[in-house]
């Protein structure tokens, strides 16, 4: 298979640069790795005295797809499902077991076709002699003057209604946004990322603030007319982008769609059409609950850091624990993993030995303030 090192599927051990001996395979890192390994850990609880606490699993497979059914399943067993909290376990720490991400919210996400098609409005019934521009209208034009209608030339957000007036991290957010920074390296984040600089600097509070908290609209992809290597001059027919809006706190996504809409029709884009692609809420756990407690003392107890995420900036379908159960809720665990949905994806050996103590060490927390 390209790119990989060892077959996808075979799960070799792999001695890795940087992680040393490693799993590798399509789907240890996410999230094939923290799962086997819970496992290991009840059976490891029920050889040395017994799990101290019930548990009911929700598993699906259409996460990748944006949950569509989720929602509708959790309200329809809804009592089948209630629970004092809701965990999610994920590979959360760095290489040297040292720290480990606790996640108690995440941002939501909007998918978006954004597209241009000749029509009434304009354009050519097909691709035309770039030589009629002078006077037939380009639906590729039409694309870029509706993208550039909703970000400004700095990817400043253009539409008022995912700017104005949202809530903002509270006292409480702030207050893990600090203990957050104690623990974030900037430049090593460029280079983990293999990014030359960020868009903006300001101090690490701020920029965290700015990550967890600001929505974003991303230009996922984009196509229109010939883009080989020879000349074609050629009107298009049709243009089209896929766009992500990362959702906050404050942002609905049916309103901001109509917002977008409202913001091309008065610059006079009604013509550019917008269809959802994907939908996600955004998740928020309380800060302090006895979940949120027991990965705290079960990372310490390991001689692991918590490193809070208040509000993720990725999305997952965290949301039907508060907004559907109104539960508490909180996601991590300790070891290392790496290169999700990408060749040579892994998981080190000593990373999932560590979750499998971890997620045991925390289910004893959690059942001891409990008791």
């Amino acid at each position: 298979e390209p790119n990989w090192s060892a077959p996808a599927f075979a799960m070799e051990i792999l001695d890795l640069d940087g992680s040393g001996p490693s799993v590798v395979g399509r789907g240890i890192a996410n999230s094939k790795g923290s799962l086997s390994s819970f496992f290991c850990a009840l059976d490891a609880l029920r050889a040395t005295g017994g799990v101290p606490v019930g548990i009911k699993f929700v598993v699906e497979g259409e996460e990748e797809l944006g949950s569509p059914n989720l929602p509708a399943v959790v309200r329809e067993r809804r009592e089948d499902l209630r629970a004092d909290a809701g965990v999610d376990f994920d590979l959360c720490g760095d290489p040297e077991g040292g720290r480990a991400d606790l996640i108690l919210g995440c941002k939501g996400l909007l998918g978006l076709e954004v597209s241009a098609r000749s029509g009434d409005w304009g354009g050519p019934e097909q691709p035309l002699h770039s030589s009629e521009a002078a006077w037939i209208a380009s639906p590729a034009w039409a694309l870029v003057h509706a993208l550039g209608a909703l970000v400004g030339p700095g990817e400043e957000l253009l539409v008022p209604e995912l700017t104005d007036g949202l809530p903002g991290p509270n006292d409480d957010d702030r207050a893990l946004i600090a203990e957050l920074a104690a623990t974030w390296d900037p430049e090593e984040h460029l280079r983990e990322n293999g990014a030359a600089r960020f868009k903006f600097t300001a101090a690490k509070e701020r920029m965290l603030e700015a990550l967890l908290f600001r929505p974003t609209m991303n230009v996922s992809g984009i196509a229109s007319g010939y883009t080989g290597p020879a000349s074609k001059t050629i009107i298009p027919s049709s243009a089209r982008a896929n766009l992500d809006v990362r959702l906050v706190p404050g942002l609905d996504a049916d309103d901001v769609v109509d917002a977008i809409r409202r913001r091309l029709a008065s610059r006079d884009l009604g013509h550019v059409d917008v269809r959802v692609t994907d939908e996600y809420p955004w998740a928020k756990a309380p800060p302090v609950s006895p979940v949120a407690d027991a990965f705290r003392r079960s990372y310490e107890s390991l001689g692991a850091r918590p490193v809070p995420y208040p509000l993720a900036p990725w999305c997952a379908p965290f949301y039907v624990f508060d907004r559907i159960m109104g539960m508490p809720w909180a996601s991590g665990g300790l070891g290392y993993s790496g290169g999700a949905h990408g060749p040579d994806e892994f998981a080190s050996v000593a990373g999932l030995q560590q979750h499998i103590v971890g997620v045991a060490e925390f289910l004893l927390a959690y059942a001891e303030a409990g008791a």
